[in-house]
């Protein structure tokens, strides 16, 4: 799926949406600030500055024109390493946070507690996502400003058959059930089902070698007891397989001793790092042809998993080529409402964990579909909530606590991503 920016949005949400890729470069005017930046002395007493506005910008040097480092969330107590003077704060001064991070002391409040925020995008015990979200199931349904409006079907926005929202709260209006949706509108519960995310799950590789790992793709595959014999047994889509070699070049041995068809499996296929690869760096590689992710240290995979890439058409198919993380959000929303030659759009509020790597194409959750292992989205690398979750936490930049958002820098590059 290809990201889209909202029509409208809340302050957080405008503060965790898409940074443009145009925005990681210096302005001349913020290097000219970092240069000329003075210290200014910090109250003895202070231990940290706390975030007094939900969704503050942090920049890269104390310069509100200048290449963003991130976002962060109310109530983060951010470190003080300095304080200077900048452009765009009007008479505040910057206050440096971390490596290439300043942020406007309007934002902020002085605290005498230590450093510290929560882990953004927590996930209840009970649930592979961190909202509920749910689906429209009625093509026009609308979107209310307040369940009052109603009675009268003066409707603020009209969401199409499919579309996905998060259900901030429940609301009974004269009897009727109404969903609160995160961006502010009320949808009528009965028009909405509830998202049923994949159970499916990755493979941390542990001795590093990939060649016994495979997984069923079809809607079954057949097992035998021997090449030319009987099948014995089904075994079920997203089936994750241990195989070795087997006497027929066709097949593979399992476990139990009886063999599958490598027709009916994907495996992966050993990839070659790309060219300047620090020793124990890492890195992705996006296989198009088995629909596999690796992650890889160096030349050793640590991660496996299936994914789905884009379409194959000019326009939904996943770009080939070496790209870096670009951006890092805990949630991004995506749509295509904006093109009308479509026969049908889509739209999903705060789809969890993005990593864009290639303009608005990125690696991020999916909790509407589980066909991995096949060719699915509009462009970007969709993959299972519980690897997306993982996947997030293995690449650079890592993302602080309390932070909703996180960009690299010179010093802190992004984690790579070869796709082929």
């Amino acid at each position: 799926m290809r990201a889209r920016s909202p029509r409208s949005a809340t302050i957080a949400e405008r503060g965790r949406w898409l940074l443009v890729a145009a925005l990681l470069l210096l302005t001349a005017a913020g290097v000219g600030a970092a240069a000329h930046a003075q210290e200014v002395p910090l109250p003895a007493w202070v231990r940290s500055a706390e975030v007094t506005h939900d969704g503050a910008v942090l920049y890269v040097v104390p310069d509100e024109h200048a290449a963003r480092r991130g976002t962060v969330a109310l109530g983060t107590r951010l470190p003080v390493l300095g304080r200077s003077k900048g452009l765009g704060c009007g008479d505040f001064k910057f206050v440096r946070v971390g490596e290439q991070a300043f942020i406007c002391e309007h934002e902020l409040a002085w605290s005498k507690q230590p450093p510290g925020g929560q882990a953004q995008l927590p996930v209840p015990a009970s649930s592979l996502v961190p909202f509920d979200y749910r689906f429209v199931t009625i093509e026009g349904t609308g979107g209310f400003a307040r369940p009052s409006d109603y009675t009268t079907d003066e409707y603020a926005v009209v969401l199409g058959q499919g579309f996905g929202v998060v259900a901030a709260q429940r609301e009974l209006y004269e009897g009727v059930p109404f969903v609160r949706t995160q961006h502010g509108y009320y949808v009528m519960e009965a028009a909405l089902r509830p998202a049923k995310p994949s159970e499916f799950a990755g493979v941390t590789v542990t001795d590093g070698a990939l060649d016994g790992i495979a997984w069923v793709v079809g809607e079954h595959a057949q097992k035998r007891a021997t090449p030319k014999g009987k099948p014995s047994g089904q075994l079920p889509r997203l089936t994750l397989l241990h195989v070795t070699p087997s006497e027929a070049p066709a097949f593979v041995k399992l476990e139990d001793g009886s063999v599958v068809a490598t027709r009916e499996l994907t495996r992966p296929r050993p990839a070659t790092p790309p060219a300047g690869l620090l020793e124990a760096e890492r890195w992705i590689d996006v296989d198009t042809e088995t629909q596999i992710l690796t992650v890889y240290e160096g030349s050793t995979p640590i991660f496996v998993t299936l994914v789905s890439t884009g379409l194959p058409s000019p326009v939904t198919e996943t770009p080939k080529g070496e790209f870096r993380i670009w951006a890092k959000l805990t949630t991004s929303d995506m749509n295509d409402t904006e093109r009308d030659d479509l026969e049908r759009n889509y739209s999903i509020e705060s789809v969890p964990w993005v990593q864009y790597f290639h303009d608005s194409v990125g690696l991020h959750a999916v909790f509407w579909h589980e066909r991995f292992g096949e060719r699915h989205s509009h462009g970007c690398v969709n993959l299972s909530a519980r690897d997306a979750r993982a996947l997030f936490g293995l690449t650079r930049p890592a993302l602080p606590d309390g932070y909703y958002a996180i960009l690299p820098t010179g010093k802190d590059r992004g984690t790579r991503v070869v796709v082929r």
